[in-house]
């Protein structure tokens, strides 16, 4: 009878017991490997919370109560006070320096205004003056240059007389009204340059566009002040404008009766009075160059069909190549022009 072998099962059998000993062997070790990560996991889980913890517990100490602030030192206090003092002394001295600044101009003005009272007078002798009237509250000058037959008036030697009113720009040297004034006083007619600028009180620029009313009444001021003269015949006087002056000229002729001649050169009428539909207007004379850039000839020949529209009496010239102040030959026939209309419409023809 044969024996039956079984090596499978010897073979199992080892293997059962090679396992059963290897995890009584792993699971102690295991187990302890595993306690040793998660202590050192919570470890290092504690280092962290401590350091990120520090930095906000710094800042805590370090925004502990704020100090209250150290009151100041004698030393602080002097230095203070010696800055002050620096300060206020360079205002003083700022002053100082705008005062004699502006004394400075003022000499500088009268020095010039003295100037030209010599030349004017050398020019014009005993016809030239310079004389005051009171407008809105304050002195204005005007250059009076009489006719030589009109010295003696208090004996009933009147003579007609020229308000001159100057442009934007002042007088400037006064090339452009003086020698036109000496030309009317030769034929009779007592001329007065007015520098109405002295009347006007406002901050603004005075030939600015807002002024006209407040200048109209300087003007206005300054022909009174002209009629009221012993030796002016009221009934005889006329005006005589440049540039703004025309302007004025214009503007006043159309609403101020007294004024029996006018003369506007190189203004126009303002649009106001041309819309206020003026109907009456006296003797008038337009001299235009027709290259002026600051007032174009299209207002003189606007002025013109407007004159022809009323029925109004008037001259003009418009002369070639000339801008906004007349030149050479032109200036002298401007000038010539000028006397003679102011002869025929005020000295009766003299």
């Amino acid at each position: 009878m044969r024996r039956c072998k079984t090596p499978r099962l010897s073979v199992w059998l080892r293997t059962a017991a090679a396992l059963a000993i290897t995890a009584m062997i792993v699971s102690p070790v295991s187990q302890a490997f595993a306690e040793t990560t998660a202590k050192t996991t919570t470890q290092k889980t504690t280092t962290q919370q401590k350091s990120s913890a520090a930095p906000a517990n710094k800042q805590v100490a370090q925004a502990g109560p704020k100090k209250a602030p150290a009151k100041p030192t004698k030393k602080t206090q002097a230095k203070s006070s010696k800055s002050t003092a620096s300060k206020q002394a360079a205002g003083k001295q700022v002053a100082t320096r705008t005062l004699k600044s502006n004394k400075r101009a003022d000499n500088r003005n009268q020095a010039y205004f003295a100037r030209k009272f010599a030349r004017a007078t050398e020019t014009y002798g005993d016809m030239y003056r310079v004389n005051h009237f009171m407008s809105r509250g304050r002195l204005v000058r005007v250059d009076v240059v009489r006719a030589k037959n009109s010295f003696g008036g208090l004996d009933g030697n009147q003579s007609p007389a020229v308000v001159m009113l100057h442009g934007a720009s002042g007088l400037g040297d006064g090339t452009l009204y003086y020698p036109q004034a000496r030309a009317l006083a030769e034929k009779g007619i007592s001329t007065f340059v007015v520098h109405y600028f002295d009347g006007i009180t406002e901050f603004a620029r005075k030939a600015s566009p807002q002024l006209q009313e407040q200048r109209n009444q300087v003007i206005r001021d300054a022909i009174s002040y002209v009629q009221a003269l012993p030796y002016v015949d009221q009934t005889r006087v006329g005006a005589f404008g440049l540039s703004l002056g025309g302007f004025h000229v214009m503007d006043l002729a159309g609403s101020d009766g007294r004024l029996a001649a006018v003369v506007n050169v190189v203004g126009a009428m303002p649009n106001t009075e041309m819309r206020r539909g003026v109907r009456e207007m006296p003797p008038t004379l337009i001299l235009h160059g027709d290259k002026d850039r600051v007032v174009p000839v299209a207002r003189a020949y606007q002025l013109a069909r407007y004159m022809d529209d009323i029925g109004a009496d008037y001259d003009m010239h418009i002369f070639r190549g000339q801008g906004h102040a007349f030149k050479g030959p032109a200036q002298q026939e401007a000038i010539r022009e000028t006397t003679e209309f102011f002869v025929r419409h005020l000295n009766n023809g003299g």
